[in-house]
């Protein structure tokens, strides 16, 4: 459920949306608090923060900006409900994430509420995106955007990238490989710098995954049975890197 606290210094107008949402939404939001005034209101946010705030412009003592301006990183969204249009401008510079006048009409509050239903899928699909990367990282995945979808690789899997001009070819272990459209720059900076080392215009290699060195001919002997070049230019950066 979806919490919910009204702050609106008149009763009526308080009952009048609990109304509104019982009669469309009884089943997806919850009205925890109806507060007739800020500092009411204060106390039963810290007391229980809710998802959603219904705010009142214009009360007694404090006005509903103020109340904002009391959390300076809100963990909550805002909807301002007034009778008055002026503050329109300072609603949007407050980041409320709606507006609505009073009397509410009922289909101006069903789309503030569907916005609002979006937006939280949103952020929650994109925090569990930021969780499952977090933990990827510890467990030495990386994801790559491929033709067929997206792909989790264990880095320590890579043997080497391959560039096809806007295009990218992962080698992995197991044969398998991947064709990413990322540049080989971009898939360079994405891997551990450490262990990826450009060697040419066209590769980058896991130098765990290095059989042996030809020094006469510049090429990389790999642990899957490939070899590889090295370029002139990035042989002595390269060798640098390897021999600590």
């Amino acid at each position: 459920m979806i919490k919910v606290i009204i702050v609106d210094d008149e009763p009526k107008a308080q009952d009048s949306l609990e109304s509104l949402l019982q009669l469309k939404f009884k089943d997806k939001y919850k009205i925890i608090s109806k507060c007739s005034s800020v500092d009411e209101a204060i106390v039963a946010i810290n007391h229980q923060v809710p998802d959603l705030l219904f705010l009142d412009i214009q009360m007694p003592g404090k006005n509903g900006f103020s109340l904002m301006d009391h959390f300076p990183i809100l963990p909550f969204e805002v909807i301002f409900v007034t009778a008055f249009k002026d503050y329109s401008y300072e609603a949007i510079k407050a980041h409320a994430f709606d507006y609505l006048l009073k009397p509410i009409d009922l289909g101006e509050l069903e789309e503030a509420m569907l916005r609002f239903e979006r937006n939280k899928e949103e952020r929650n699909l994109n925090h569990k995106l930021d969780t499952i990367q977090a933990n990827m990282e510890q467990l030495d995945i990386i994801t790559f955007n491929s033709e067929r979808g997206l792909d989790f690789v264990k880095i320590n899997d890579i043997i080497y990238c391959e560039s096809d001009n806007n295009y990218c070819t992962i080698f992995q272990e197991n044969g398998k490989t991947i064709k990413v459209s990322k540049t080989l720059k971009n898939i360079h900076e994405k891997l551990p710098q450490h262990i990826f080392h450009r060697v040419h215009d066209k590769y980058v290699v896991n130098i765990k995954k290095i059989d042996s060195y030809d020094r006469r001919d510049n090429y990389l002997f790999l642990k899957n049975g490939e070899k590889i070049s090295i370029s002139i230019r990035k042989k002595s950066k390269f060798l640098d890197a390897i021999n600590g």
